[in-house]
């Protein structure tokens, strides 16, 4: 993955690819103090036969949101960032 994240949604699709969407970026203060944190609303499809990640962005942040892999290859995002939903594209 190119970024570390907590909280995030995972979603398997029927073709082998696993999307990562959303989470918490967590990293250390520029005082070195304490933790600062980030929303996420990128998403990172790791697609199994060509070995590869591609990363693309959501409609907005989304901690903890519920993912859910459709027959027709899209994923439905729902919650995390409010009572919202998107039908995503990997």
């Amino acid at each position: 993955m190119s970024e570390v994240r907590a909280g995030a949604g995972v979603a398997l699709s029927a073709g082998g690819d696993v999307l990562i969407a959303g989470g918490i970026k967590l990293s250390l203060s520029a005082s070195l103090t304490g933790l600062e944190f980030a929303l996420l609303s990128s998403a990172e499809t790791y697609h199994q036969g060509a070995g590869v990640v591609s990363t693309s962005t959501m409609s907005e942040a989304r901690v903890l949101p519920v993912l859910k892999a459709l027959d027709d290859g899209t994923v439905l995002v729902i919650g995390g960032g409010g009572l919202s939903a998107e039908v995503y594209q990997p």
